[in-house]
């Protein structure tokens, strides 16, 4: 952040009001706060095995059942093609924290820590979109896990590097799966023709509108920042409270453009060193003298690796660590610093000193464990044999000179996957949206903040709030010290 104090948003209250109404969304994410990029899949209901979601009856309505002890689910039946509504269906998987104080009710939200910033008067509510995790049919280029992870250890070890053979591997990769998912996902009625961004948008706005809210109230993070701009171009009368976090450029996401994403994945990556030095010996394990000389501790290790990878025999499944992986693992990292970077650095002081039950203990985090999962994926779509795709598309500008209420965009200043660059540009096309900057990784969740969770109203743009934790560092000035009960509970969620 720059030495500088930064301007701070107005606060009101316990949680902003533009906050609130976009939770609601979130509850309704519609509470869509669903991230739904491959890295991020695991957040989503799919991954909540205690439950058994294939018990709970779809219904046109809304029929919630108990589940996951304090909480509400229900799978909610909505044609595939809205243009047909006695058409064929997808079922929506849906999960609700109920608010536990009626008397002041202020509508839907969405996650257990969105639910204790926003307070009790809110439900908070999440969905699987169409294509994934519990909602169905599900959008799958395999039948099973198993089959999915066997087709990933084929591209073995190779970084793509464009003077060798990786890049002719890969792209062959790419067309391969390309024209198996044509056929898993195409037909006439295929989920392929159905999943994309537009009819996501439209089953957010009928779920809305089934819970008896006419406006949305949403937090959308990364891919989710997409759908809600997608959803407020399609229905601004509809906006009631929208955040964007971690802002994706809508234009280039339709145009499948991606080549600004990942410009801050090194200046990410470059804190490392910075924060371990400021963290000093006793938090951080690769403790040098300067961050240049952590740097170059880290680099050799790497190349060592590089030049002989590194068995861990006694992991559950065993693994061979090679560059790959620890490429793969700082990448990932880029996304939390707090909370991963320590991990990376726990990985390399043990490669560097050989200690097999650290590494054995760090398997996990190095390379993500694979099991025997060879039951189907779900229930897919009919298919035919000729793939056939989205019908329903958004060719209007992403975009609107006026939705009934203001957009909130929320990004950081160095985001690995959604630059900075590119809430200015969306910022750019709403008028009256806003940029708040964090710190690094990707959305405002990967850089705690009580001055964001508190903004009151819209505020100028570009005004930034401080970090309260850093990676390594822990606490910043005093960390928690001074900040009310209430506070200090925000800062924990």
């Amino acid at each position: 952040m720059p030495s500088s104090e930064p301007s701070r948003p107005r606060t009101r209250g316990r949680v902003p009001s533009a906050l609130l109404a976009l939770l609601f969304g979130a509850v309704v994410y519609l509470n869509i706060g669903l991230v739904t990029d491959e890295k991020n899949v695991n957040t989503s209901l799919a991954h909540q095995s205690e439950f058994n979601w294939n018990k709970v009856e779809p219904t046109h309505d809304l029929q919630w059942v108990p589940c996951y002890s304090d909480q509400q689910c229900a799978r909610l039946l909505l044609p595939l093609d809205h243009d047909i509504p006695d058409g064929p269906t997808t079922a929506i998987a849906i999960r609700m924290i109920p608010a536990t104080d009626k008397e002041n009710y202020r509508g839907t939200r969405s996650g257990k820590d969105i639910s204790r910033v926003l307070g009790p008067a809110y439900d908070v509510l999440s969905f699987d979109p169409r294509g994934i995790g519990y909602t169905t049919p599900l959008a799958s280029c395999f039948d099973s896990k198993s089959q999915r992870d066997i087709w990933k250890t084929q591209e073995g070890h190779m970084l793509l590097n464009f003077t060798d053979a990786s890049l002719a591997t890969y792209r062959s990769r790419a067309e391969a799966l390309g024209q198996r998912c044509a056929v898993k996902l195409g037909g006439e009625w295929g989920i392929g023709r159905f999943a994309g961004t537009a009819y996501v948008a439209r089953d957010m706005l009928e779920m809305t509108k089934i819970l008896g809210q006419e406006q949305l109230q949403y937090w959308g993070f990364s891919y989710g920042t997409a759908l809600g701009q997608y959803f407020a171009a399609m229905y601004p009368e509809n906006v009631k409270r929208i955040i964007l976090d971690g802002v994706i450029d809508g234009h280039s996401y339709r145009r499948a453009r991606y080549e600004t994403d990942i410009e801050d994945v090194q200046n990410v990556a470059d804190t490392f060193f910075a924060f371990c030095h400021a963290a000093g010996a006793d938090k951080c394990v690769l403790y040098e003298s300067t961050p240049a000389k952590i740097r170059d501790r880290f680099y050799a290790i790497l190349d060592a690796v590089t030049a002989s990878p590194v068995a861990i025999p006694l992991a559950e499944p065993p693994l061979v660590v090679t560059r790959k992986a620890l490429a793969e693992q700082l990448f990932e990292a880029t996304y939390r610093p707090i909370y991963t970077f320590p991990v990376v650095a726990a990985t390399y002081h043990a490669l560097e000193t050989g200690n097999a039950t650290a590494l054995r203990a760090l398997a996990p985090s190095i390379v993500s464990p694979t099991a025997c999962a060879c039951a189907e994926a779900g229930p897919h779509a009919a298919v035919a044999n000729e793939a056939r795709w989205a019908v329903e598309r958004l060719t209007a500008p992403v975009a609107a000179e006026r939705t009934a209420h203001p957009l909130l965009l929320l990004s950081n200043r160095f985001d690995p996957v959604t630059p900075l660059a590119q809430a200015r540009r969306t910022g750019r096309g709403w008028g009256r949206g806003a940029v708040g900057a964090g710190e690094r990784g990707h959305c405002s969740t990967s850089s705690p903040s009580v001055c964001t969770a508190k903004v009151g109203v819209l505020p100028e743009e570009g005004a930034t709030c401080e970090v309260d934790v850093l990676p390594f560092v822990g606490e910043r000035d005093g960390g928690t010290n001074g900040f009310s009960e209430e506070d200090r509970e925000l800062a924990e969620a």
